[in-house]
């Protein structure tokens, strides 16, 4: 079965505005996901490869900060997708 990225994208800021953006890593990221941020942090590099690792670096952020608001909006396909 083929799923389009506006269906992905959906699910996924359906997910995100749950407050279940864990699950979406669970249940929507490919086992080789690149996560990529700006810079190194402490504790990680600036590329987290393979879903285990994005899903520890996930589950390190939500434990170590407080969220006062979240807002997603979305999805926003390019093209035909």
């Amino acid at each position: 079965m083929s799923t389009n990225a506006k269906t992905i994208g959906k699910e996924l800021v359906d997910l995100c505005r749950e407050g279940k953006s864990l699950e979406a890593i669970s249940r929507l990221y490919d086992d080789d996901v690149v996560s990529v941020e700006a810079a190194d942090t402490p504790g990680f590099e600036r590329e987290t490869h393979g879903k285990k690792a994005v899903e520890a670096k996930a589950n390190f952020w939500a434990a170590s900060t407080d969220v006062h608001s979240f807002e997603a909006d979305g999805p926003f396909p390019h093209g035909d997708d």
